[in-house]
C-alpha cells in the first residue's frame, strides 16, 4: 500500500509539472507589452495556478488572472497584481457576482460567468 501511495504521489507531481509547463507555454504567447492578462484552463490544481500567476506578474504590469473551469460549471480563479488586484476583484463581484477574497498581491475565488464576459474585463 505504501508503494502505491508513493507511486501516486510521484504521478501527481509529474502531472502538476507537465500542466505548469503547458500553462507557461501559453503564457509565453502573451505579448510582454500587454498590461492585463487573462488565461483560461481546466483541471489544474490551485498551486499550479498560483505559480503561473506569480510568473505572469513578473512580466506584466496590470492584473494577471487564470480561470480554471468552464462556462457550464463555473471557474475557480487566481488573480495577482503588483498594483491593484482588489479593484479587479471588486469589478468581478459587482458585474459577474464572483465570490472570493484574499490580500494583495494575490486573491482567489469562484465565478459562474461566460468566458467572453470575464475576458472583456481584462481589456485595457
Amino acid at each position: 500500500m505504501e508503494k502505491l501511495r508513493a507511486d501516486l504521489s510521484e504521478v501527481k507531481h509529474a502531472l502538476s509539472e507537465a500542466n505548469l509547463a503547458l500553462l507557461s507555454k501559453e503564457a509565453d504567447l502573451v505579448p510582454a507589452s500587454q498590461k492585463n492578462v487573462c488565461l483560461f484552463t481546466d483541471g489544474l490544481e490551485e498551486p499550479v495556478l498560483r505559480h503561473a500567476v506569480n510568473r505572469l506578474m513578473e512580466e506584466h504590469a496590470g492584473v494577471c488572472g487564470i480561470f480554471n473551469g468552464n462556462d457550464k460549471d463555473g471557474y475557480r480563479y487566481v488573480l495577482g497584481s503588483k498594483t491593484d488586484v482588489l479593484s479587479m476583484q471588486q469589478c468581478l463581484k459587482e458585474t459577474l457576482q464572483a465570490r472570493g477574497g484574499g490580500k494583495p498581491p494575490m486573491i482567489q475565488g469562484q465565478i459562474r460567468a461566460d468566458r467572453a464576459k470575464i475576458a472583456s474585463l481584462f481589456t485595457e
